[in-house]
């Protein structure tokens, strides 16, 4: 009975990993349309007004810091990449992940713009 409590709560602990993935998912996607309608608007508005085109600067990575020391690092269209590090070692390997992370998300998008 136990063992079939145990796998139960695995079962919903897994679906709501899945939901949770899939609701993240579709709100980065909801925000890269948002970005390029804000791009579209921006230009539009330039335009209007007579000035050069508005350059868009490209999100290549985002880093988050939580206060419990929880760091992420994400890159557009790629899952998000927990950091974990001792204390001590912290800084250095949370800048060699995060270095490694921001060069492949930009080799990533320099072969999209060719």
């Amino acid at each position: 009975m136990e063992e079939r409590v145990g796998d139960l709560r695995e079962d919903v602990r897994q679906g709501t990993l899945r939901r949770m993935r899939q609701a993240l998912a579709e709100k980065e996607a909801r925000l890269e349309e948002l970005r390029a309608d804000r791009a579209r608007l921006a230009a539009s508005i330039a335009e209007v007004e007579g000035q050069p085109p508005v350059q868009e600067e490209d999100l290549v990575a985002t880093v988050t810091l939580s206060a419990d020391g929880r760091l992420v690092v994400s890159a557009p269209g790629t899952p998000a990449h927990r950091i974990v590090a001792l204390r001590g070692k912290l800084a250095g390997a949370t800048a060699q992940r995060v270095a490694e992370i921001v060069e492949k998300s930009l080799q990533t998008r320099d072969r999209q713009e060719r």
